[in-house]
């Protein structure tokens, strides 16, 4: 019996399918989000921060630290990883847009005086590791053994 080749229907069928799930499977991995993590300067006291906690902090709802320090919210680049995982885990957003538009609102309603800073994971873990009333979070492979920082795992996040 002769092989079929790629033009016949069921070989067009064939590869069709098979670069279908090539694809799919691609997609599936460059689309996954790596673990991320809250980290806090060293001398922080914090130990662990729930998710709900998180969202507080972010939200603007809860701005000082219990030893009475104002908290400095740093967010990730807009379109990096961590800030994907920001906007779906903790905001429960799709866009950057609805998030600047949502801070927006916080300091037209006063809540807020002013929108968090937005840095580089590098940058982020520099000035965390320089102030303690920082918070923020970074991929948690970007966070191992680096001076200065405490690493905060929180479930869902």
């Amino acid at each position: 019996m002769p092989a079929r080749s790629s033009n016949s229907p069921l070989g067009r069928q064939l590869l069709i399918a098979l670069l279908t799930i090539g694809l799919f499977a691609h997609s599936g991995f460059a689309s996954e989000t790596p673990k991320m993590v809250v980290i806090v300067n060293r001398d922080n006291p914090v130990l662990e921060l729930p998710l709900s906690e998180i969202r507080h902090i972010f939200r603007g709802d809860r701005k000082r630290w219990k030893d009475g320090s104002m908290i400095e919210v740093i967010l990730p680049r807009p379109g990096s990883p961590a800030m994907q995982s920001v906007l779906r885990n903790v905001f429960k957003m799709k866009s950057v847009a609805e998030l600047g538009r949502y801070y927006l609102a916080a300091i037209f309603q006063q809540k807020l005086l002013e929108a968090p800073r937005t840095a580089s994971t590098n940058d982020t873990i520099r000035m965390v590791s320089r102030s303690k009333s920082a918070f923020a979070v970074v991929p948690h492979t970007s966070a191992i053994d680096k001076d200065g920082i405490k690493v905060i795992e929180v479930a869902g996040l």
